[in-house]
């Protein structure tokens, strides 16, 4: 059984020697005219701060818990029909972070004043996302958060047939 693992070992290496040539480190040759795209943001896919249509997103730098809650808060402001910001303290006694914090979230419904407790309504479905459930997860936010914007700047538009039945 070893002999087989190093065999197969020695023959993948020769195939990634052919396949590239060798095994050589490849000799690099900057040209000082060449935007490398980590001096002073010349490349222009660094230096894009902003590619969505709205101004809620970051420009360029990552938004504080703070701002993103003023976020949530205007859209529960600006569409308040469809929109209510609430804590998960609302629903379950529990639901703060480990260090004290409260949990933030919006729900989005065409009848959100109208629902019962925890939001358990078996006549609407239920579709829930989360965000920044890890520290590393910066990029969960701003996703979560265009969906929202999407939801309610689009709502009134109606359905989109995007298949051209």
């Amino acid at each position: 059984m070893n002999q087989a693992y190093t065999m197969s070992i020695v023959l993948m290496l020769c195939l990634t020697t052919v396949s590239t040539g060798s095994l050589d480190e490849p000799v690099v040759t900057k040209i000082n005219d060449y935007p490398s795209g980590f001096d002073g943001h010349e490349n222009d896919t660094i230096d894009r701060t902003n590619t969505f249509p709205f101004d809620i997103f970051y420009d360029d730098y990552y938004e504080t818990s703070a701002e993103v809650y003023a976020q949530l808060l205007e859209f529960a402001t600006q569409y308040p029909d469809i929109v209510e910001m609430y804590t998960l303290t609302d629903m379950i006694p529990q639901g703060q972070t480990w260090q004290g914090n409260e949990i933030y979230g919006v729900k989005i419904s065409d009848n959100v004043a109208n629902e019962p407790a925890f939001y358990d309504d078996p006549d609407e479905e239920t579709y829930f996302l989360v965000s920044n459930h890890h520290s590393r997860e910066w990029m969960t936010i701003p996703t979560v958060m265009y969906f929202i914007h999407y939801l309610t700047y689009y709502y009134e538009e109606g359905p989109i047939d995007n298949d051209g039945d």
